[in-house]
């Protein structure tokens, strides 16, 4: 079976339309390898080739089925030139009205200078290269000069570096309660190795020496190209003493090769029940439902668990119950497919170097085992650098690799290459069985093409903009990424001129005009990046639109080349990656092709790289000696993909369905990866065949054979992440049903899902959380995978994301009146275009910030390459002293630091959010009420929230959100709120109506007044206060100007006023009321008065509306919101004067 270019071209139909040129490059590569050898003199060896291809294994041979070099040719209809000649580009460039130059140049390897110096001159000017001309193969070898030296066990010094780097950032998985951490005592890895693809196993012992039963958060940071596939706990017995395997285990005693064997689900299972209890594991369930199921139980103090994916490669879990001086044990395993180097596939695993000067993060003894079968592995080589490295035993049947220390944890990197078994030089190849369905089988396929005629021919703008992400999350790799940018630059001497868009919370160009791609040029742009704080959110789509509106007018020929450096992970503004792409595409002036570079530092964004890629760009791969390549690997040509085929092949062909190919990539570059999966009903021989056109040159057709032969378990849920992320995409609910049945049978946490325990089936089912797997019937993954292909494309905007929570109303209201809303949305439907629903974007501009404007104290922790994700006030304290200073883009800035560091938590965004809105920055909270929203439809706070932040410019809107909280049946503590939210929808009416809305839509306002009979607060002054935890008494407390203090103890005031509420069981609200005032100040105080919650004290924010002169001319209604950490604490909301 073939995916035809009509399903693959969907996205590339709607870029076409800009023009012949940016049709050319409509669509996009994923994983490109730049390898750092140079070619033999035969050049039949791989690596880095003579036309500037990027490279495979450095053993690579064989065919590429479809090669020849490039011919000289020209199109005289597309302006296209092409030359097969050296040193030819700038004539290429200039002869031609085509937005591309092409030549046959031939181009050496390049590497990133400078890594580990970022702040050195350049090149040129330190003496280590010089400027470049036209010789770009020069050029590349002086962007090399700095490069560390390899090391005798064939690793680069650049891959030391990088590893440094991880080694000096890696933390062992943490549980943390509030401010308090649980000791970690014993740790226990096993690793399973197939080949192309790995399973790791993290089983955790952890002691609460805390008094208290508490509830906790486990986080854990993983591997790129990796997903988690089991989670499970146990509470543990207080008093005893932690083993792994105790006397009643039935592991204990099993040889190593049969304990790393074990799967995850047996380690549980086969876990001794007098130490340990019962086994909890987690179950794949539809989002919100888990998050209702686990916070209903939790409140109960029944025993759940709920694990979901936050942000770029980390997991998450809330566990609970940790016994008072108890343990707790938590098993983690996600599998991997490991990335291809020059020397083959590559795994590592970081250890964390101990400071003998801090508490040590294991207290016990960590235990390291590796298991290679030789039916997936022909050979493994340690390249380590932890010191005395690792012991292996080997047989005819496997290689057991073990490591074990007590105390102190070394610090260093375990790290291995492997020779798969199965695949060729060209092809890494995984064939398994799925164990829990009848063995059915599943094969993996990667294959890099030598292409060595796409590596000859060259492809480049005269101008460059590099995107780079200036967020709180790149302070780890920050520095290697501008020194790869800087490289990339000094090795593209047809590259004239070059700006950066920096990026965070905002998005700004670094200078109004372009730089010059000199060394001089250079060394400007880095000057004014020089002691820039990293610190904020990362919002790609302001990235995006700042790159759509360049300072000045863009060239008549348009092209850009656009080189994204930034670890993609998208969580301020709008995140959803079909919707920022297509509305660049729709507002762009550019030309541009996309290239996102993976440099093996911290988490990678896959999915963003593969839609920036789209554009006709690629992903690039500068990991494990790669790096040298990636410096001119964007130069090279691709090949347009028309149809990607896995077929039966040979005397012995495999009977094969529901092929897939990863990112529905549609370009081919010269030694890049291409991903496919598929299900196999008959082993043996097959081909993958690939056709499409290369400008200049025609059709071009690749074919790599392959033998599919079942020799392990992990390539089945490989070829099921693939088809989930491909349904994900469409946001399409029904072939969002198939997916949740999928990952659910997969074990597979997505936006969409999440690891859910809950005490027995029976509880299962009382959320109505069920097997999915019935929903896929007789439709086959091929016939979804067409639909989805279908849908892609379509911009998912903010309007069609609140759209579907409430077309879905009903499953979280079911007592509400889901029609009625569905039949109020069809009317504001009606009434106003779309655009006027969707959330607003928000137009402040976000600045840079530098070292020498912030505190000594705070420039100290934006520097810190590990954070404590649980202590927002930093960022917050920061924040609020820019402001005051009356900075606002440069506090929003420091306070969305807050949401880099949590990037998922409801609560985190609340908090936020308040603060903008406090500051009048309402447009800029309405992002992080959407999302909130989103994880939290089923509480009424999530759609007041987005309404008082949308209503001034999205009166419908607004009047739809409110609409769906006074629809609701909500749980008995959000009662109160509806009182609330009456009150603010009138007001909101009544200045709505003020302001001036068109008649139809000023009729439906009036009519919704009158139906709920809502009544707009009249007075001098009423506040209202609502916080974000549940089980939490919080006290307004208002002291007039007399001294007097209204508060639940004494609730009027003889001056005027009274408190409406004192509500002891959390969110609130409580509310003052005062009809009249005397002259002087009022003090609008939170109490925390204490808690029930199974966190203990848990840190709650505290949110205030205050209302002035209601109902006059004067109105006027300030934000406020408040941290209160522990039981008694005291912070003033506002003071408010009257005179």
């Amino acid at each position: 079976m073939a995916l035809s270019r009509s399903r693959l071209s969907s996205f590339g139909r709607a870029v076409a339309a800009r023009g012949p040129w940016f049709g050319l490059w409509a669509l996009g590569a994923l994983a490109v390898g730049c390898a750092d050898e140079a070619p033999s003199a035969g050049g039949s060896a791989a690596g880095f080739s003579q036309g500037g291809a990027v490279g495979s294994d450095t053993s690579a041979g064989g065919s590429s089925g479809g090669g020849g070099d490039s011919s000289a040719s020209s199109d005289a209809s597309s302006g296209w030139s092409n030359d097969s000649g050296t040193g030819a580009s700038d004539a290429a460039a200039e002869e031609t009205s085509a937005p591309w130059a092409w030549d046959a140049a031939t181009a050496a390897d390049t590497a990133v200078a400078d890594v580990g110096g970022l702040w050195g001159a350049d090149a040129a000017e330190a003496g280590g290269g010089f400027e470049p001309s036209d010789d770009s193969a020069a050029a590349a070898d002086a962007a090399a000069a700095d490069l560390p030296a390899a090391t005798p066990g064939d690793v680069d010094g650049n891959t030391l570096q990088v590893w440094s780097q991880q080694v000096d950032s890696a933390q062992f998985a943490q549980v943390v309660s509030g401010s308090k951490k649980l000791q970690l005592v014993d740790l226990r890895v096993t690793v399973q190795v197939e080949g192309l693809r790995v399973r790791t196993l993290v089983d955790h012992i952890y002691k609460n020496p805390h008094p208290n039963v508490t509830e906790a958060t486990f986080r854990y940071a993983l591997p790129a190209d990796s997903s988690v596939s089991y989670y499970a706990m146990f509470a543990g017995e207080p008093n005893a003493t932690p083993q792994f395997f105790g006397p009643k285990s039935p592991l204990l005693g099993k040889d190593d090769e049969q304990v790393a064997a074990a799967a995850p689900e047996e380690v549980g299972l086969n876990a001794d029940p007098d130490h340990w209890g019962k086994l909890m594991e987690a179950k794949v369930a539809e989002q919100v439902k888990a998050t209702v199921a686990y916070e209903t139980e939790i409140a109960k103090k029944i025993d759940p668990a709920l694990g979901e994916v936050v942000g770029a490669n980390t997991f998450q879990a809330k566990v609970y119950p940790i016994p008072a001086n108890g343990y707790n044990r938590v098993l983690i395993a996600y599998e991997q497919t490991l990335p291809r180097v020059p020397t083959g596939l590559r795994y590592t695993f970081a250890l964390p170097k101990a400071d003998p000067n801090k508490p040590q993060a294991l207290a016990g003894t960590f235990q390291f085992t590796m298991l290679a079968k030789a039916s997936g592995v022909a050979s493994q080589k340690w390249i380590g650098t932890v010191e005395g490295g690792a012991s292996e035993k080997s047989s005819k049947s496997a290689t057991v690799t073990k490591l074990e220390f007590k105390g102190a944890s070394p610090g260093g990197m375990l790290a291995w290459d492997f020779q798969a078994a199965q695949g060729s030089a060209e092809a890494d190849v995984l064939t398994g069985t799925d164990p829990t369905v009848g063995g059915s089988t599943y094969a993996l396929v990667r294959i890099q093409p030598k292409l060595d005629d796409l590596a000859k021919t060259k492809a480049y703008a005269k101008r460059a903009v590099v995107v780079l992400d200036t967020s709180r999350s790149e302070n780890l790799r920050f520095n290697s990424e501008v020194a790869l940018f800087k490289a990339i630059l000094e090795a593209s001497p047809a590259t004239e001129q070059f700006n950066i868009v920096t990026f965070d919370a905002g998005a700004r160009w670094l200078q109004s005009d372009w730089f010059a791609n000199t060394a001089q040029g250079r060394q400007a742009a880095l000057n004014a990046l020089d002691n820039v704080i990293l610190e904020g959110s990362t919002d790609f789509s302001a990235a995006l639109r700042a790159l759509a509106k360049p300072p000045v007018a863009p060239p008549a020929d348009k092209a850009l080349d656009v080189f994204v450096l930034s670890d993609g992970d998208v969580n301020w503004g709008d995140t959803t990656l079909s919707s920022l792409w297509a509305r660049y595409l729709a507002e762009t002036p550019w030309q541009a092709r996309f290239f996102s570079y993976r440099i093996g530092i911290g988490p990678d964004n896959t999915a963003l790289y593969q839609t920036l890629a789209q554009s006709g760009g690629a992903v690039f791969n500068c990991q494990g000696g790669l790096v040298t390549g990636c410096a001119t690997a964007h130069q090279g040509a691709g090949m347009l993909i028309q149809s990607v085929g896995l077929l039966p092949s040979g005397g012995a062909p495999a009977a094969l369905a529901d092929v897939v190919v990863s990112g529905r990539q549609a370009t081919l570059f010269a030694g890049a990866s291409l991903l496919l999966a598929a299900r196999v009903k008959t082993a043996g021989s097959a081909k993958v065949v690939v056709q499409g056109t290369v400008p200049g040159q025609g059709s071009k057709t690749v074919e790599i054979p392959v033998e599919l032969a079942p020799t392990g378990q992990l390539a089945a849920r490989a070829w099921a992440e693939i088809v989930v992320a491909q349904l994900l995409d469409t946001h399409d609910a029904k072939l969002e049903k198939y997916a949740l049945a999928l990952s659910q049978h997969f074990k597979i946490a997505s936006a969409l899902s999440s690891f859910l325990v809950l005490e027995g089936d029976a509880a299962y089912k009382k959320y109505g959380i069920t097997e999915e797997l019935g929903a896929l019937g007789s439709k086959d993954a091929e016939t979804m995978i067409a639909a989805s292909l279908k849908a892609a494309g379509a911009a998912w905007t903010s309007w069609h994301q609140i759209a579907q929570v409430i077309d879905l109303f009903s499953l979280w209201n079911q007592n509400g009146n889901p029609k009625a809303l569905q039949d109020l949305k069809v009317k504001v439907q009606s009434l106003v275009p779309d655009s006027e629903l969707q959330v607003p974007e928000a137009t402040l501009q976000i600045p840079l910030y530098y070292a020498k404007d912030a505190p000594e104290d705070y420039v100290k922790l934006a520097k810190q390459t590990t954070v404590d994700f649980s202590n927002p006030k930093p960022w917050v304290d920061e924040a609020d002293r820019r402001r005051n200073l009356g900075q606002t883009g440069a506090a929003v800035r420091a306070l969305s630091t807050t949401v880099e560091n949590k990037a998922t938590d409801a609560e985190v965004a609340r908090l936020a959010g308040y603060r903008l809105k406090a500051w009048g920055e309402g447009q800029s909270a309405a992002g992080l009420f959407l999302g909130v929203l989103k994880k939290r439809p089923f509480e009424p706070q999530s759609y007041r929230d987005l309404a008082g932040s949308v209503q001034g410019s999205r009166p419908m809107l607004a009047a739809l959100l409110y609409e769906a909280v006074m629809l609701g049946q909500w749980q008995p503590k959000f009662l109160s709120l509806k009182t609330v939210v009456g009150e603010e929808y009138a007001l909101a009416i009544t200045d709505a109506l003020t302001a001036g809305v068109k008649p139809d839509a000023a009729a439906f306002l009036k009519d919704r007044m009158a139906k709920w009979n809502l009544q707009a607060p009249k007075g001098k002054l009423r506040v209202t206060i609502t916080w974000n935890t549940d089980a939490t008494d919080i006290d307004l407390w208002v002291t007039d100007p007399l001294g007097v203090k209204c508060f639940y103890s004494n609730k009027t005031l003889q001056s005027g006023g009274k408190l409406l509420d004192d509500l002891t069981g959390g969110y609130g609200p409580e509310r003052f009321q005062a009809d009249k005032v005397i002259t002087g100040k009022y003090l609008i105080q939170a109490h925390y008065f204490g808690s029930s919650a199974v966190q203990g004290v848990p840190e709650t924010f505290v949110s205030a509306v205050i209302l002035t002169d209601i109902g006059l001319p004067t109105q006027n209604t300030q934000y406020s919101n408040v941290v209160l950490k522990a039981k008694n604490d005291v912070a003033t909301l506002a003071e408010v004067y009257f005179k």
